[in-house]
């Protein structure tokens, strides 16, 4: 990393309804696994094959680590947003270019804050509904292929939205 002008872009409010989305989406999170623990029977599925299929088991309290796990890594990466300065960029950032490329990581970030806590979020409702029910499988293999969109989408998004080079 070469030195990088510092600058911190004021956030949109775009940026500021993505911030918000992220805060109510963790509050929902520990909303929904307190809930799934109490519902919840002393042994619960903690782990899933590819095919939806719990392959182990443990204690219940495991749904309740999902939302501190997604908290940790918000609190995290909302800290390593405030200095977009010390990002890897894949350009050289100058006085004229900083606004753009530092704006873009800066979204990609609270997207992926986003992400994150969904992930985690689709995780807790599959070691729930593998507790209600034994056929709920066929609704837990579609959330491997939903975690990856989740996760893969807001790179592709930052790819495509990268600033192009001025000639």
């Amino acid at each position: 990393m070469k030195n990088q002008p510092k600058f911190k872009p004021e956030p949109t409010n775009f940026d500021l309804r993505l911030e918000w989305a992220g805060y109510l989406l963790l509050l929902m999170s520990w909303i929904f696994a307190t809930w799934v623990y109490a519902e919840s029977p002393k042994q619960i599925a903690t782990h899933f094959n590819a095919k939806g299929q719990p392959d182990d088991f443990g204690n219940k309290i495991t749904v309740l680590l999902l939302p501190l796990f997604s908290t940790f890594t918000f609190v995290g990466m909302t800290l390593i947003n405030q200095y977009p300065h010390t990002f890897n960029y894949p350009a050289i950032i100058t006085s004229e270019n900083r606004e753009q490329h530092y704006r873009t990581a800066m979204r990609l970030i609270r997207w992926l804050k986003i992400s994150i806590v969904l992930v985690f979020l689709l995780i807790a409702y599959a070691m729930y509904l593998s507790s209600r029910q034994n056929e709920a499988s066929g609704i837990v293999e579609w959330i491997l292929p939903i975690i990856l969109l989740i996760t893969f989408l807001p790179l592709i998004f930052y790819f495509l939205n990268l600033p192009k080079k001025s000639k």
